[in-house]
């Protein structure tokens, strides 16, 4: 079996979490095909704020973020738009279906 790119990858990067212009501290997170991760950020400015950043809509300050092997500030805008069609994303304050399992509701 062929090796696959990680779905995410994320080195050294300092991301933005909201408008204040707080960063986080460098971070560091390789999230493989199949495994699940659950960050707990403080509130939904802050979470959308993360979202954007891995999702390649804000650079980070200093190191990468990559989806799928490619860096989002090396690709071309018609290359970032379809990956960006790969990645599923829940809006709102309560988006889970509360009678659904975790996995029910991906």
């Amino acid at each position: 079996m062929a090796d696959t790119a990680p779905i995410l990858t994320i080195a050294e990067a300092r991301l933005p979490l909201g408008s204040d212009g707080t960063m986080t501290a460098p971070i560091s997170l390789t999230v493989q095909p199949g495994e699940l991760v659950l960050l707990d950020l403080v509130g939904p400015q802050q979470a959308a704020a993360f979202a954007d950043a891995v999702c390649g809509l804000v650079e980070p300050h200093g190191g990468r973020v990559a989806f799928l092997g490619r860096n989002w500030q090396n690709e071309p805008p018609d290359k970032v738009d379809a990956l960006r069609g790969r990645i599923g994303r829940l809006h709102g304050t309560d988006p889970w279906l509360t009678w659904m399992t975790v996995a029910e509701n991906l």
